[in-house]
């Protein structure tokens, strides 16, 4: 029996969608709004400093802002959460690339399943997708209890293995054909995503992920040229194909 394989369009979000960390911004606001206790509003008051910080390895800025994360959420509650988190989305909206719509709304033309990767809270995460259409997203997601939130941080997507275990996931039965699929980001975290598509693009890499563009053929673009390199990358990509799983 032959079954029809999809290809995936990868799109990570912060720094390559959205010029900052959405996941930043909820911090911040959840500390302006004094929902959080004294000992993590201590803790973040310096957070912005840290993870500017171009001398820190991306994975230990990441590795701060999940701490961070689940000290400020420790006993708040969903709705404390997600009323930050609107407020963000639409205070930040406007801020994403101009190439983002076009870039999308090529990728579902050209029959991409379209799948948003991040590693800032799913509360913020799912606001931008739906905006954009994007049915389906990954995000970093805290344990719950009660209705609040404990403070542990379940899913550090943009950890270490993360985002190959996002992958995992999407590909589970085996749905989509991984060397027809596209993957787009700016960090060493998406390498675990550029290693297994067909169609890797860098976008402003982050100075790790660059030095490995150079090395591979992945693209590497910026917010000017990025359309102008990767529509016509999109028309020339193979389509979704057939596999033969008949049994012998």
């Amino acid at each position: 029996m032959k079954t029809t394989q999809e290809r995936l369009a990868l799109l990570d979000l912060d720094g390559t969608l959205y010029p900052g960390t959405l996941g930043v911004r909820l911090l911040q606001e959840l500390m302006d709004r004094g929902v959080s206790g004294p000992d993590a509003l201590q803790a973040i008051r310096s957070a912005p400093a840290d993870f500017q910080a171009g001398h820190e390895d991306f994975f230990t800025r990441a590795s701060c802002f999940y701490d961070l994360l689940g000290k400020v959420l420790q006993g708040t509650t969903f709705v404390q959460v997600e009323q930050a988190a609107s407020a963000v989305w639409e205070r930040e909206h406007a801020r994403l690339f101009p190439f983002v719509r076009p870039l999308v709304t090529a990728l579902r033309e050209a029959d991409y399943q379209l799948v948003l990767v991040s590693g800032s809270p799913v509360e913020v995460v799912r606001l931008v997708a739906q905006e954009l259409g994007i049915p389906l997203h990954h995000a970093a997601r805290s344990e719950s209890r009660h209705g609040r939130y404990t403070g542990r941080v379940l899913h550090r997507t943009a950890m270490p293995g993360g985002k190959r275990q996002v992958l995992s996931t999407l590909n589970a039965d085996a749905r989509f054909d991984l060397g027809a699929s596209f993957a787009l980001g700016d960090a060493p975290s998406d390498v675990e995503l550029f290693e297994q598509v067909g169609l890797a693009v860098a976008f402003e890499p982050k100075p790790t992920l660059a030095l490995l563009a150079r090395e591979r053929p992945w693209r590497v673009v910026d917010r000017h040229d990025i359309l102008d390199v990767v529509l016509p990358l999109l028309t020339d990509a193979p389509r979704s194909v057939s596999s033969d799983t008949s049994p012998a």
